[in-house]
């Protein structure tokens, strides 16, 4: 385990939710190192739930997220922004 992670959570989309009422294939998780500079995380297809950003996290540093679904009527709308502000790793007791 690193000193600094992030682990980003979702709660499943469901056809009832998306356009064209079709099940999901695939999540697509970005984020932003700098402003607009919107980078992927996730291996498409990928119909996981969680990820874990183990490398490149600096404490104190300001990280945006952004999820996206796709079914087979191609890609949703992004998810409203989520922002994220890991601190330092507390020592650990004993």
């Amino acid at each position: 385990m690193t000193a600094t992670s992030i682990k980003v959570d979702w709660s499943p989309m469901t056809a009832n939710n998306f356009t064209g009422g079709s099940a999901i294939i695939s999540y697509s998780l970005e984020w932003d190192l700098s402003v607009g500079n919107w980078q992927q995380l996730t291996v498409n297809p990928s119909l996981a739930l969680t990820y874990t950003v183990n490398s490149g996290i600096i404490a104190g540093q300001v990280y945006s997220f952004r999820l996206r679904a796709q079914n087979q009527y191609g890609w949703g709308p992004y998810s409203e922004i989520i922002v994220a502000t890991p601190s330092s790793v507390p020592s650990q007791m004993q």
